[in-house]
């Protein structure tokens, strides 16, 4: 075989590499249901064979699982795959992440130069083709994904503000010294924008917005707003469930098991981040113990021993239960939309379980 002929097998197997790879980040830890949910299951008041009927509008240029899995399986891609990389985390759920499998395929094959930065390199374009494939796929999805209707909006926002709450949670995790009431606002805005609107609030209203502007296409009606109630609704359900999606997540980097989380145990503490509950576990400790807490934040070298210390600082102090009273509180907030949506009780039951298994769950 030639040499540019070697060359294209590679790079076929290589790409092969990233779809079997990118198909594994699906099982990290986020938000249950995307768009196919809040189409298929959260209809409008109008009632649910409105939106089944929309969803089939643009659903028809889906085969296998479907288009819109696609379209979120390359949104999520994207997330997980660079997060691994800025987080330097070498797995997930228990499997070698992205860039560690690009680094595994350069030692295996004995290829010339670095294979740290090799397997960095091959992270960082799988999770760039990641992102260009979701626009490809949405792009696909027809008129309702047009540039200015509500649901393109929508797409391009949620592209946007999670690229801006991940620098926004690794500026933090730079940061000298912040004064507790700063660092708990700067802890929440990265909840709020890097996962809460991303993974949960957005889906929902994606889908939403899709399904009703096919439901208008098919009617000849106008076109929708983007400020529809039933958007609106689904805002309010979808914002604080990813809120308190992420509080719980964040409390599993510390103290959730290894064996149920696919994590190290602590991993959170030695990557440095700046969480809520590191938040008010600093607020609410002497400044001693303060010290201790900065001072392990990200220290990759950790013991085991030294994050049980770190654990029972943040149990002791009242932030381990003042943690679990806002995610309580994100608990209530959803319920509550969730009770102002007019849904069927299949649907509403539906919901209520997606809500019990993300800020209930143990993994």
């Amino acid at each position: 075989m030639s040499r540019g002929g070697r060359l294209a097998q590679v790079t076929v197997e290589l790409v092969v590499g990233i779809l079997r790879a990118v198909e594994r980040t699906r099982g990290g830890r986020t938000c249950p249901e995307h768009a196919n949910g809040a189409q298929h299951d959260a209809e409008p008041p109008e009632g649910s064979r409105v939106v089944n009927r929309g969803h089939q509008a643009h659903q028809h240029h889906a085969d296998g699982d479907g288009q819109n899995n696609a379209l979120g399986a390359h949104n999520l891609g994207v997330a997980l795959i660079h997060d691994d990389i800025i987080d330097r985390s070498d797995t997930r759920r228990g499997a070698p992440s992205v860039h560690k499998r690009f680094e595994a395929a350069h030692e295996q094959n004995n290829w010339r130069g670095d294979a740290f930065n090799y397997g960095l390199t091959g992270g960082i374009l799988a999770g760039d083709l990641t992102l260009a494939w979701s626009a490809e796929v949405f792009a696909s999805l027809g008129e309702g994904a047009l540039y200015g209707s509500p649901a393109r909006t929508i797409f391009d926002r949620m592209r946007s503000e999670v690229l801006a709450g991940q620098y926004l949670d690794v500026y933090s995790e730079v940061l000298d010294t912040e004064d507790a009431s700063s660092a708990l606002q700067r802890a929440l805005n990265v909840i709020r924008f890097k996962s809460a609107k991303y993974s949960c609030e957005h889906p929902f209203t994606l889908g939403g917005a899709l399904a009703l502007q096919a439901r208008a296409l098919e009617s000849g009606a106008s076109a929708i707003s983007e400020e529809h109630p039933v958007l609106a609704g689904y805002r309010a359900f979808g914002l604080p469930l990813g809120e308190g999606f992420q509080l719980r997540d964040d409390e599993l980097g510390v103290f959730g098991r290894p064996e149920v989380t696919g994590k190290p145990a602590g991993d959170d503490l030695r990557e440095g981040k700046r969480t809520v509950l590191v938040a008010l576990t600093s607020a609410a400790l002497s400044e001693q113990e303060a010290a201790l807490l900065h001072d392990s934040l990200g220290n990759p070298n950790l013991s085991d021993e030294q994050v049980e210390r770190i654990r029972e600082l943040m149990v002791s102090s009242g932030a381990f239960a003042e943690h679990e009273r806002l995610i309580e509180q994100k608990s209530h907030a959803v319920f509550e939309a969730l009770d102002a949506l007019e849904l069927d009780e299949l649907v509403r039951a539906a919901l209520s379980d997606i809500v019990d298994r993300a800020l209930r769950r143990k993994s």
